[in-house]
């Protein structure tokens, strides 16, 4: 996917994107944006996800590697200092998910295995992984946010069409809809 962001805050925005090897920034007149592109430490296996977490324009830009990393880079392709989290127990595939809920950040990542990661900013786990179900690594989820993060719940679909929901407490539920 190719995203709108604003780095000089100007209202003139570039076009942000990777392949598997480079992260892109192309100004409006497709010039590259200086310093870009950057090359990745490891061949990326989703695409961008980018989030700006205030609304004041300072992008986080998060990829996932096939080393099973999940790494951070600010607007300008630096990696983001202070970013912890280790390594996921195998390859993400999805685009990386952001929601807030009681005023606590929740970075979400699905591996192919439907094992569910839960950070804050720092990537820090909120909660320990759990598997939610049997994903399709290029399966698109969504996340409907509940009144409490217990509460709230990733969307999908499984190989057999069956749309699959699950919690953040571990509860499933499954959608059957019949022809």
């Amino acid at each position: 996917d190719v995203t709108q962001i604003d780095i000089y805050k100007n209202k003139k925005l570039q076009l942000l994107f990777n392949t598997k090897t480079k992260l892109h920034l192309i100004d409006r007149m497709g010039r590259d944006v200086e310093d870009f592109p950057i090359e990745l430490k490891y061949p990326a296996t989703n695409g961008i996800s980018v989030f700006d977490y205030d609304k004041t324009r300072n992008y986080r830009i998060i990829v996932c590697g096939e080393d099973k990393g999940i790494r951070v880079y600010d607007s300008y392709g630096k990696l983001v200092t202070g970013w912890e989290f280790d390594k996921t127990s195998s390859v993400v595939y999805a685009p990386i998910s952001h929601i807030s809920v009681n005023g606590k950040d929740h970075i979400v990542a699905i591996d192919h295995r439907g094992m569910v990661y839960s950070m804050d900013r720092r990537g820090h786990e909120r909660m320990k992984p759990f598997q939610a179900f049997n994903y399709l690594f290029d399966n698109a989820y969504y996340l409907e946010k509940g009144k409490s993060i217990d509460n709230t719940w990733i969307i999908t679909s499984d190989s057999s069409g069956i749309v699959r929901k699950a919690s953040f407490a571990g509860k499933t539920d499954s959608l059957v809809f019949d022809h």
